[in-house]
């Protein structure tokens, strides 16, 4: 490796790598709060109930990113450049269409459980609340992307303190004011706090959209069509990965309780810092490798990848190894001993974040080649082995067992990552610098 040039990349990513975690852990560490507190705050079922409804939430976040997030991340800066004040009010009008459209859907559907199941009511109003605050709750979502997009991590990072200040504070003054509030307004809360931290920072960064030609489209149907055919491989690969990564919950909620799938939520907000972590250097790195890809730097796009994954694996390394060791006295501190969990459901689940980091370098380079359908092909792999082997292991094992399933789950992934990795990409002619 050259040494002179790795220096060089580090000292221009490093401050922004730092804004970039420091954004994630301000936007995730109040996700991952509002968790802790709601699994404390909530009895058993109530946070089972609301933790299958995040279960479907992550889903539609899913969607959102396959049509939304992730086409803008791969071709904005490939393919709009010159043009990328109206390329960025065209994401607003996609992010109207499809969260109303998803919360819509939503809500009937938790207004149906809520009235004519009685032994559904409490998962029917999670639900309700849900598609009925989603559009303001993806919002953030958006806004932090599109600073990612145009390298500007600090605006992020603005929006995410504003985040904290509004989930936080809402949530404790519900739970301070409201005797045994009903899960919608829970939330509501996430809607309230990702509308008003999305809309200020674009009040302060208006340049952003105000570069416009006189008579920008709003809403301009080749953008709509690029994202389609770009995205539309990636939200169908959105079904399988759901499948591969919740059907753990869903398992244990069938198999085992409704309380056991609060306790398995309860220990996996244990690994939710690293892989937010992974989550915030990854999308800080993909617009950068995105360019590099599209300039035919394929060296320099191969030193990043390999760059952020020693770098993850290190983090996630020590991370999980403090779990480990520290697991009761966390465990104590989050939950005051209302949930116990083992040694061995521990380092299942912190294996996961190892995993998920050792994959991280392949996955980037794999996404900037602009090949839809290896998302498509990992996400099918991941979600077989999650159905040949969850409910089979969580039968037996019970929280252990989808522990279990989750490792094998993550190998699969890293496995065909790898695969594709030295299939693809070095079958390509390589660009020295």
């Amino acid at each position: 490796m050259n040494m002179p040039l790795f220096s060089a990349t580090l000292k221009r990513w490093g401050p922004k790598g730092g804004l970039a975690v420091l954004d994630q852990g301000f936007f995730s560490g109040s996700n991952f709060i509002l968790n802790i507190l709601l699994a404390r705050w909530l009895d058993a079922s109530e946070y089972g109930a609301y933790s299958i409804t995040f279960a479907l939430f992550l889903f539609v976040t899913g969607i959102h990113n396959s049509l939304i997030l992730e086409p803008m991340a791969v071709l904005g800066p490939a393919n709009h450049g010159n043009h990328r004040s109206e390329y960025l009010l065209n994401q607003f009008a996609l992010h109207l269409a499809v969260t109303l459209f998803a919360g819509l859907l939503l809500a009937l559907v938790g207004g149906l459980l809520f009235a004519t199941s009685r032994a559904s009511s409490v998962i029917g109003q999670s639900i309700l609340g849900l598609g009925l605050f989603l559009p303001m709750i993806m919002l953030i979502w958006l806004v932090r992307r599109i600073f990612y997009v145009i390298q500007n991590p600090a605006g992020s990072l603005f929006s995410s303190a504003v985040y904290v200040i509004f989930l936080l504070g809402g949530s404790w003054l519900i739970h301070d004011r409201v005797t045994e509030p009903p899960l919608y307004y829970w939330f509501g809360i996430l809607g309230i706090a990702g509308l008003i931290s999305g809309l200020i920072p674009l009040l302060l960064w208006r340049s952003l959209l105000t570069n416009t030609p006189h008579n920008p489209k709003f809403v301009s149907m080749e953008v709509f069509s690029e994202h389609w055919t770009f995205g539309k491989w990636v939200m169908i690969a959105t079904v399988f990965n759901f499948i591969a990564t919740q059907i753990q919950i869903f398992a244990v909620a069938t198999i085992l309780s409704l309380d056991a799938a609060g306790a398995w939520r309860a220990a996996q907000n244990f690994i939710l810092p690293m892989m937010q972590i992974i989550t915030a250097i990854v999308t800080l790195a993909l617009p950068s490798m995105a360019s590099n890809f599209g300039r035919g730097e394929l060296e320099w796009l191969k030193r990043k990848g390999l760059m952020v994954t020693i770098l993850l694996f290190l983090l996630s390394v020590i991370y999980t190894s403090i779990l480990v060791v520290f697991a009761s006295p966390i465990n104590r501190l989050f939950y005051v001993d209302k949930f116990v969990f083992t040694i061995s459901l521990i380092s299942m689940i912190g294996l996961v974040t190892i995993l998920a980091a050792a994959e991280s370098g392949f996955a980037l380079i794999l996404r900037t080649m602009q090949r839809p359908t290896y998302y498509l092909i990992y996400t099918v792999a991941m979600s077989i082995s999650g159905l040949i082997f969850c409910p089979w292991l969580v039968w037996h094992l019970g929280l252990l067992g989808a522990g279990i399933s989750q490792v094998v789950v993550g190998l699969t992934s890293l496995s065909v990552n790898a695969y594709l990795y030295k299939t693809w990409f070095h079958s390509m002619n390589i660009k020295e610098i």
